[in-house]
């Protein structure tokens, strides 16, 4: 054997080894070393690739893919790594193009058909991403992404009962989401739960904390006692909630419980229809002498807005639903109109870097600053008259305090907010401003301005 090719496959070695241990750069200098050793070799391209994506450098697993697709331009895998890396580039139509080639050499390549699906669902085709993922499902009964993604088509379109149930596979994923919590015995809507202690745990983001929590009074009104477990920096907010729900942080579970449930297992416990979300708004509140404070620091004449337009833009789920600032330059450009913005951590920079003439009042650096979320947002946003944001966890704090909002959405939108729809079941004080094309603000925007411009020239 070619002692290059020895020496290349024992890098390959390495490197799968350290990616299973997930010492990611540590694998992705391996793959390099493999390909140092024999260019030619695809594998070790193809690896090189997929670790370039989980680093976060999508730009460099294209260039790689197309390394390995040069090399060997009917092997599957490449393409579907293509494609992968497109989809990070925020280029769909090209990935399913990358994807369509990987079936064309490989029909029965299963995760090329659920990636081509994640990428039809982010070019709102939902009946085209049905078909993709019930193939993958078809072919892999107990792929887990695929059924959840399925979920998450199904909820989109309103189709509740299915989505609901489908949406139970996230809990048998590699890292399972809704198993927080392992002790005693798991609640999905039965036995009986009266007189017995139900704990009720928290499971992915904020937002989804905030949405949710809603179904502990429905717990509650079962006769059950109702524990209800949130992330440590929600604890105080949450405890506006119901004060005969007890209400503790993740750090301190408790033990003597009857029955658990994640918190978005529960629309599936109580059979939730479109037509019978508990809507019972508002059911968060902010701390009365906090109201007050801020009502004296924002006080004098004007419309008041807060806004917020930046989310994690770490987090995958934030792809696409991000705008910069400067798009409400032409609303602040409203008579009577007042800027103020509800933007803590990344994003509060572009306040530094205004349009000349766009006005933006910032509430001060110990702004919903320590360990406690949203105090001060939920405390400002009562004295505002209206609110607009992006999709945020900000956008459910607005909806469950019952406070005027407008959010303002992507075309491929997520699956909670429905589709094609400018009111919300989950919060009936919001409104849904939404792109009439990807990537495309100029049109919800216009939208909003028009709105408002009449408004309040009918004042």
């Amino acid at each position: 054997m070619d002692a290059n090719a020895t020496a290349a496959d024992a890098w390959i070695a390495t490197g799968l080894a350290l990616l299973a241990a997930r010492r990611l750069p540590e694998a992705c200098t391996a793959f390099e070393r493999a390909i140092e050793t024999q260019p030619g070799c695809v594998t070790a391209h193809v690896n090189h690739a997929g670790i370039l994506r989980q680093l976060g450098r999508p730009r460099e697993a294209l260039e790689a893919s197309d390394r390995a697709i040069a090399l060997a331009p009917d092997f599957a895998p490449a393409h579907c790594n293509r494609g992968l890396a497109l989809n990070d580039l925020d280029r769909p139509l090209e990935a399913i193009q990358s994807y369509d080639r990987a079936l064309a050499l490989d029909p029965g390549f299963a995760a090329a058909h659920g990636n081509r699906g994640k990428a039809l669902q982010a070019l709102d085709r939902p009946d085209e991403a049905l078909a993709a993922y019930q193939r993958v499902t078809s072919l892999q009964p107990d792929a887990a992404q695929a059924h959840l993604n399925a979920s998450h088509t199904h909820l989109l379109l309103g189709e509740f009962e299915r989505g609901w149930a489908l949406y139970e596979w996230r809990k048998r994923l590699p890292s399972p989401l809704g198993s927080r919590y392992s002790g005693k015995r798991p609640w999905l809507g039965s036995p009986g739960i009266a007189g017995r202690t139900l704990l009720l745990h928290w499971e992915q983001g904020l937002g989804d904390t905030i949405q949710f929590s809603r179904y502990a009074k429905l717990a509650k009104a079962r006769g059950a006692r109702v524990i209800l477990m949130v992330q440590r920096n929600l604890t105080r907010l949450m405890s506006t909630f119901d004060p005969d729900i007890e209400v503790c942080a993740d750090a301190l579970p408790p033990h003597d419980v009857d029955y658990h449930c994640p918190l978005m297992s529960l629309p599936l416990a109580f059979a939730t229809r479109l037509d019978s979300i508990p809507a019972m708004i508002p059911y968060l509140f902010a701390e009365p002498v906090r109201v007050a404070r801020w009502r004296e620091r924002i006080k004098g004449p004007g419309f008041k807005i807060g806004i917020n337009w930046q989310g994690n833009r770490q987090s995958p789920a934030d792809r696409g639903r991000s705008f910069p600032l400067e798009w409400f330059r032409q609303i602040a450009e409203l008579p009577q109109v007042r800027l103020i913005s509800l933007q803590v951590g990344p994003g509060a920079e572009q306040l530094r870097t205004l349009p000349p003439g766009m006005s933006v009042e910032s509430l001060g650096e110990d702004f919903d600053t320590g360990p406690d979320g949203f105090l001060d947002s939920a405390a400002v946003m009562q004295n505002l008259d209206l609110i607009i944001t992006s999709d945020t966890a900000l956008a459910h704090l607005a909806g469950a305090l019952g406070c005027p909002t407008w959010l303002v959405l992507q075309h491929a939108a997520d699956w909670r907010w429905l589709r094609e729809r400018v009111d919300c079941p989950w919060y009936p004080d919001m409104r849904l401003f939404r792109q009439t094309q990807r990537g495309r603000w100029q049109e919800p925007f216009a939208a909003i301005h028009r709105e408002l411009a009449s408004r309040l020239g009918g004042k």
